[in-house]
């Protein structure tokens, strides 16, 4: 626990400001500490959705200024397994944006073939969110009620957590901070899909907060009154969660980076290309000189007219055939390894 753990009992509203833009990352793939939801599931294909009532909570470690992390990711597909992905931290968030897939998307994007720019769709970053979660209710996954979970989430749901934080009072409208674990309010999490011109996609858009404001609730009984026994009684509970830290920032060791190099290696597929953008981020030549490709530069190809920056990474991401891809988009499942919940707000964020 932190010694501001005390600070779980008075939140305020500067206590929830995304940590992590600059210098905090992760990545972690199938972790039981995580709240995954899918629609592959019976029940979610019967109703055509996927629903539970889940609670915001405070961070334990840090109350004051670690409730919610954010972050920059990539989606890579998974040499093991052409249809799933990899979730993979994107050093920008440590201010390196000279990485492998920074310029690997720079310059794909400046490319006319459209081959090319539907491989640099690969690498558009995403921006997301984690919070500690409690499950409430999920006739999905009944096993998980009454557990602290990390939850991912993205824009859509981040808007509507800043919207109760929001005061209109005018309309009657009070500011609330939904993680106040006295004062705060429980979330109807609502996953459906959403046809787009590019196929279904995930979407969190019917998601919202229960109108009461309620304390929370352990072991079926519900916490209103901050005395000290309920105060001991969460914040043993609390000592349940898992450490949000897992979702922090982690610099690429060696072999991550290898491995991260020679998947962008194979969905190039194109050693002069290739070698250019290797040596663009790392200053030297992926392959020797004796195989007459080290000189070949990005230059030798037909680019477009203007010029773009880093920055091109947060495009929209689209479908892309698989016959440029060389590998399908993910089945929707509860694996986090995978495309299972990219929403809308994610195209309309990136």
């Amino acid at each position: 626990m932190s010694e501001n753990v005390n600070s779980i009992f008075d939140l305020k509203e500067e206590n929830f400001v995304v940590a992590g833009e600059h210098g905090f990352a992760g990545e972690f793939q199938k972790d039981p500490d995580l709240y995954q939801v899918g629609l592959t599931g019976e029940l979610a294909k019967k109703n055509k959705k996927y629903s539970s009532i889940i609670r915001f909570l405070p961070n334990p470690k840090d109350p004051v200024g670690g409730n919610i992390i954010g972050k920059y990711i990539y989606f890579l597909p998974d040499p093991k397994n052409p249809n799933a992905r990899i979730q993979v931290d994107c050093p920008s968030n440590a201010g390196n944006n000279n990485n492998i897939m920074s310029v690997a998307k720079m310059t794909l994007n400046k490319l006319t073939n459209p081959i090319y720019k539907a491989i640099g769709r690969h690498f558009t970053r995403r921006f997301y969110y984690w919070a500690l979660v409690q499950v409430i209710k999920d006739e999905h996954q009944p096993e998980l009620e009454g557990k602290i979970l990390i939850m991912r989430f993205s824009k859509q749901i981040k808007e509507k957590i800043d919207h109760q934080l929001e005061e209109n009072l005018t309309i009657g409208k009070k500011s609330c901070i939904v993680q106040d674990v006295f004062k705060g309010k429980n979330f109807a999490l609502i996953m459906q899909e959403k046809p787009t011109e590019t196929g279904n996609i995930t979407s969190y858009e019917s998601s919202y907060f229960l109108d009461d404001r309620s304390g929370i609730s352990i072991n079926g009984e519900v916490l209103e009154d901050p005395t000290p026994e309920n105060k001991k009684k969460i914040l043993d509970y609390l000592s349940t969660a898992p450490d949000l830290d897992k979702v922090k920032y982690q610099p690429w060791t060696p072999q991550q980076e290898e491995q991260y190099v020679e998947i962008v290696k194979s969905l190039i597929d194109d050693p002069k290309l290739f070698n250019s953008i290797y040596q663009q981020a790392y200053g030297k030549p992926y392959f020797s000189n004796s195989t007459g490709i080290a000189t070949t530069k990005a230059e030798d190809y037909n680019l477009e007219s203007d010029t773009e920056s880093i920055e091109v990474e947060e495009m929209s991401f689209d479908s892309v055939a698989e016959s440029s891809m060389q590998t399908s988009h993910a089945e929707t499942s509860t694996s986090d390894s995978d495309f299972s919940d990219i929403s809308l707000d994610d195209l309309e964020d990136l």
